[in-house]
């Protein structure tokens, strides 16, 4: 193995777990490049005394000019091991003298440009079986990637950067012949898409793979960690009402009153944490994302719709009012996310010893409260280090509340108004564009579902502002805040607001949204769309992103923007009366169909397209 290798090594090995601030000058502090940016989650790094670069051609020209590697940081505001190697790391001195002497050092917001997220973590995976935030990759002036590490210790970075340094400058053949090596097979596996026919069988295959996982007794796929995993849970409802497989829709049903009823759920001020760190919903990572917001709102939409379950629609309305007293723009888009931490500890926000709680409630309430939210003596709140127990609460509720949901009502709000007093987290009020998409889609199908005319109203007013403030010439610009538009669309900012506004016209049978929709789509297709082999690029032919023009099919936290442009294309063409639009989503599902086909449950996010396409739909002429 080259030394690179091993070095490789020793950082992978470190916790793979994934920081923001307000920008206010001061005079008196020195500040790097990121001052002129307008993410929180660079602006957050503008005091470190690292040398900071945004992705751009002033850090790339610098490291060819300069001929240093580049060390690429690559993280998001609400991420707890970002913050903690930028205390760490990216504050001393030393470090960024270490930085400085040998790399181009640059900063990106993953949420900014996930394309470049995207390339570089498919990366990490590929390279060390794991991948997390912050993601730091060594790349050659040239950019094309050496290594990729998560989350190290300060003095095991402080040990690594300069042996990476030593061996750049005595073994430089070695490098370039690896690097070529991997940039090779990195441009392979980023364009990758082999074509077949994605049969009518598929997501029922996909469901079944899904029940293999199925954890009977806690829900949810597998053990810990634990995803709330929305796009699962939409298949089994969708598949399981259209082919009347009740386990399916048990099995989605079990696992969104799981979710509802643990830790990972905000029961004090609403709204979900990110993901459980154990197999039973109870300890989360605490940050929360619009994105988990939305899909979870159209699961527990659909879930409703399916069984009548009263939990289910609550819990959608609850998740609704939080986004809209806690992620909402006052220019009509909503907000990108909530940090996990405050006052520099995860999760303070949200725990209770039992004297902050026994200080505001009486000893009736207190007593309702211990045993309706399953309160155990020495607390249940685990640190994630030590694995040790700190006396400190999250609130978990019992399923059955034996008719006190009044009373516990008048108590969650006092306890509500309590915690408002606290320092709360930061919040990423970055608007973005498909993330927004997502939350229209999501207010708008509540609205129908629930005839709540006001979550209609809601998600047409952030639908106008992006079409107004952040379509412009043609094309969807990617991210706003604080007055300003930045960054090209990629294929998810279309793919996720044509969702949106399909799913807006569907409510209120505007025109406008439907006039909209085929604009987004036709701009998709002309700028996305792959003549040759069928799919959509992720970015546009030219964007500046190292390697390749990536194209994913599988999705993660959110549907791939092929899934999400397969599924609505269909429904589009269909409003349409346009089969050239259907038979394009057909293409879109084939281009990659080889792939589905091997293993279905792999591709959630496209079954949920192909099972709209196998089933039958109704048409209404008014």
């Amino acid at each position: 193995m080259h030394t690179l290798g091993v070095l490789l090594v020793a950082c992978s090995a470190a916790v793979s777990l994934g920081c923001g601030q307000e920008e206010a000058q001061d005079p008196d502090k020195k500040y790097n490049r990121l001052i002129n940016e307008t993410s929180p989650y660079l602006l957050g790094h503008a005091e470190n005394p690292v040398d900071w670069y945004p992705w751009g051609p002033e850090a790339l020209e610098k490291a060819v000019k300069e001929d240093k590697l580049l060390f690429v940081s690559v993280g998001y505001s609400t991420c707890h091991w970002c913050h903690v190697m930028e205390r760490e790391s990216f504050t001393d001195q030393e470090i960024a003298d270490l930085l400085a002497a040998d790399f181009v050092a640059i900063k990106i917001d993953r949420e900014e440009m996930p394309d470049i997220d995207h390339i570089f973590m498919t990366y990490a995976q590929a390279s060390n079986q794991r991948g997390g935030w912050p993601n730091n990759v060594i790349l050659t002036p040239d950019q094309k990637p050496l290594t990729a590490f998560t989350y190290v210790p300060r003095d095991q970075f402080a040990e690594f950067l300069p042996e990476i340094g030593k061996v750049w400058k005595e073994q430089r053949e070695v490098i370039l012949a690896d690097a070529d090596r991997i940039a090779d097979a990195m441009k392979e596996i980023l364009a990758r898409a082999e074509p077949g026919e994605v049969s009518n069988e598929a997501p029922e295959l996909a469901a079944a793979g899904l029940m293999e996982r199925f954890d009977e007794e806690n829900g949810g796929f597998g053990t810990r960690p634990k995803f709330p995993t929305p796009q699962n849970l939409l298949l089994l409802l969708r598949a399981g009402e259209r082919t009347g497989n009740q386990e399916w829709i048990d099995a989605a049903s079990v696992t969104l009153t799981q979710m509802r009823l643990g830790g990972i759920y905000d029961q004090v001020g609403w709204g979900f944490h990110r993901y459980s760190t154990d197999a039973i919903w109870r300890i989360p990572h605490f940050e929360k994302m619009l994105y988990d917001q939305a899909m979870l709102i159209m699961a527990y939409v659909e879930a409703w719709q399916v069984t009548g379950e009263p939990l289910f629609r609550q819990t959608a309305e609850e998740i609704i009012a939080y986004v809209e007293r806690d992620l909402s723009d006052p220019a009509g888009g909503f907000w990108s996310a909530q940090d996990a931490d405050s006052e520099e500890e995860e999760g303070k926000f949200y725990v209770w010893s039992d004297e902050e709680r026994q200080a505001i409630l009486s000893v009736d309430e207190d007593k309702l409260v211990r045993k309706s939210y399953r309160f155990q003596e020495d607390g249940n709140f685990v640190d994630e280090r030590s694995g040790e127990k700190t006396g400190l609460h999250i609130f978990e509720r019992a399923r059955d509340l034996e008719g006190q949901e009044s009373a516990l009502d008048k108590i969650r709000e006092k306890l509500f108004d309590e915690r408002e007093k606290r320092i709360h987290p930061l919040t990423d009020d970055k608007v973005l564009t498909d993330w927004n998409g997502l939350m229209i889609a999501a207010f708008a199908k509540a609205g129908a579902a629930f005839n709540e005319p006001k979550h209609t109203a809601r998600a047409a007013k952030a639908a106008s502002f992006i079409m107004s403030t952040m379509h412009k010439d043609g094309a969807l610009i990617h991210s706003y805040r604080d007055g300003s538009s930045k960054g090209a669309g990629r294929i998810d900012d279309y793919a996720f607001m044509l969702w949106g506004l399909v799913e807006l016209h569907q409510a209120d049978l505007d025109p406008q949204w439907l006039a909209a929709a085929k604009t987004i789509s036709d701009e998709m297709v002309a700028g996305f769309w792959d003549t040759e082999s069928g799919g959509f690029y992720m970015s546009r032919a030219d964007a500046d992103i190292p390697l390749a023009r990536p194209k994913e099919a599988s999705g993660g936290a959110v549907p791939s923007g092929n899934a999400a442009a397969a599924f609505n294309l269909l429904r589009l063409g269909r409003l349409l009366a346009d089969p050239a639009r259907e038979k394009m989503a057909t293409e879109l599902l084939d281009a990659f169909g080889a792939d589905i086909e091997r293993v279905p449950d792999g591709f959630i996010d496209m079954m949920l397209a192909k099972d709209f396409e196998a089933g039958s739909s109704s048409e209404i002429t008014i």
